[in-house]
């Protein structure tokens, strides 16, 4: 697991960014990086990344809004699933 990732000053303006249907969508794709490896990989388990993107919990992020995250990332062609 890395201790940093730099993330583009520009992602706020990218249409892919700004198409995603919320803010919890958003910010799931923005934290989404810290849990990969150096491929860009993690498990896609809601379960697995909801614990490892919010470790003390989030008041209205659930692992039904990651599912919900990942379908709407992985339409919007920001992630593959494998």
């Amino acid at each position: 697991m890395p201790t940093y990732r730099k993330l583009a000053v520009d992602i706020t303006e990218q249409a892919e960014f700004i198409n995603l249907s919320g803010v919890e969508c958003q910010l799931i794709w923005v934290l989404l990086p810290t849990v990969c490896d150096k491929y860009g990989r993690t498990h896609a388990r809601p379960e697995t990344l909801c614990s490892a993107l919010f470790p003390h919990g989030h008041p209205t992020i659930n692992e039904q809004s990651i599912c919900n995250a990942l379908n709407e990332l992985e339409r919007a062609g920001l992630i593959v699933r494998y």
